[in-house]
């Protein structure tokens, strides 16, 4: 059940959100999809968690965090992509 990773990484209305989901009787299909929100968006936390700790490196004179800052946007932009592509296609609600 994907219940117990949101409770430990996620926060917020997508908590509630997720959560309240978790205790319905969903579908297979809609189940599935639940489950792939719940893992990109314990991603995409771990990913904005990374840039931000690059980012004070940065701002602390560690230029080879640009690197990390560079490398962290890639990875935050191809989860959203893929995640709005799914959207436009109505794959996800």
């Amino acid at each position: 059940m994907f219940s117990q990773r949101i409770s430990r990484n996620a926060g917020g209305v997508n908590h509630l959100a997720f959560r309240d989901l978790d205790k319905k009787d969903l579908s297979s299909e809609d189940r599935a999809v639940m489950e792939e929100l719940v893992n990109k968006h314990v991603s995409a936390r771990q990913i904005v968690r990374e840039l931000l700790r690059a980012k004070e490196h940065y701002l602390a004179g560690d230029t080879g965090a640009v690197k990390v800052i560079v490398r962290k946007l890639g990875a935050l932009s191809n989860l959203y992509s893929g995640h709005i592509e799914k959207d436009e296609l109505g794959q996800i609600y």
